[in-house]
């Protein structure tokens, strides 16, 4: 379902699915917006397995107005907004998933349940505040020709206690090479939480 909510003066789009209070915020990359779940199956196979899968648009991107900066204060703001989400379980790709690693940061971890991070740009730069994010469940997922976040940046996570899971032949967006199994990954994930 298509909706929309005022954060911070711009309209911003999500898709929402499933019912229950465990919600799921996905994030997409520079080149993709929120339709790109639902297209690869991730939103349903969320929603299928218990959780309120909510796929946002960011400011400048989709359907959402905004310019394109401060994506990590701004999940904080989505968050807010929304009113009802406690504890989300939150997936980025890419772009997304640094934003998503970098909001997590600005609160230690708090009122998280976990994280999933898609070939994750940013970790480096990040690398000596991941230490803040100890004791949160967090899930790293890559191609393994992934050409922009590398495979050997899953170290950064892997010192953390992050679960790292490896999709063979798949490009950096490798929910798009191989939904299938990249959903599996995720809904195994979801399901141990």
């Amino acid at each position: 379902m298509d909706s929309f909510v005022v954060v911070d003066g711009n309209r911003i789009h999500y898709i929402e699915e499933g019912e229950g209070s465990k919600p799921l915020l996905l994030f997409h990359g520079s080149n993709f917006n929120a339709r790109t779940w639902v297209d690869v199956g991730t939103v349903a196979a969320a929603a299928s397995s218990g959780f309120r899968a909510v796929s946002v648009d960011f400011p400048g991107y989709g359907q959402s107005q905004g310019d394109r900066q401060g994506l990590s204060k701004f999940i904080g703001d989505f968050i807010k907004a929304l009113n009802w989400v406690k504890e989300p379980v939150l997936l980025g790709a890419s772009m997304g998933a640094r934003a998503v690693l970098e909001y997590a940061l600005s609160i230690r971890g708090k009122d998280i349940k976990a994280l999933i991070l898609v070939g994750p740009v940013g970790l480096a730069e990040n690398a000596e505040r991941l230490n803040l994010l100890s004791g949160l469940r967090v899930l790293g997922i890559w191609g393994s020709e992934d050409s922009i976040s590398p495979v050997r940046n899953a170290v950064f996570l892997q010192k953390i206690g992050a679960t790292v899971e490896i999709i063979d032949k798949a490009p950096h967006a490798c929910y798009m090479k191989e939904p299938q199994k990249f959903n599996e990954i995720v809904v195994k994930f979801l399901k141990s939480l």
